[in-house]
């Protein structure tokens, strides 16, 4: 893998993609389009009176979502908050350890 195209942080109830270079943004881009165009097609189907077509584009965004998710994760660079976290205390330990009274 050369380059990663996301960079992924995850901690305690946290995830963020954030893209990190071109294909990423691209791929953000196409997300974005293929989330949208159901939309245009709604006042197609009739407005108001396509009722059924919420609970269908729900589950198709959702799905959408979700392999999007798996698509940047084989892509990214994964940075774990938690054990940035315990690293910190780690090093500010040493560091008042140090000190020179």
């Amino acid at each position: 893998m050369n380059d990663p195209w996301f960079t992924i942080y995850r901690g305690k109830g946290n995830l963020k993609i954030q893209p990190r270079n071109r294909q990423g943004w691209l791929s953000v881009g196409v997300l974005l389009v293929v989330l949208i165009t159901p939309v245009a097609g709604y006042p197609l189907l009739g407005g108001q009176r396509a009722g059924w077509w919420m609970p269908v584009h729900l589950t198709f965004v959702a799905a959408v979502v979700l392999l999007f998710i798996r698509f940047a994760w084989s892509r990214a660079e994964i940075i774990d908050l938690n054990a940035v976290r315990k690293d910190w205390a780690a090093f500010e330990a040493w560091r008042k350890s140090q000190k020179r009274g």
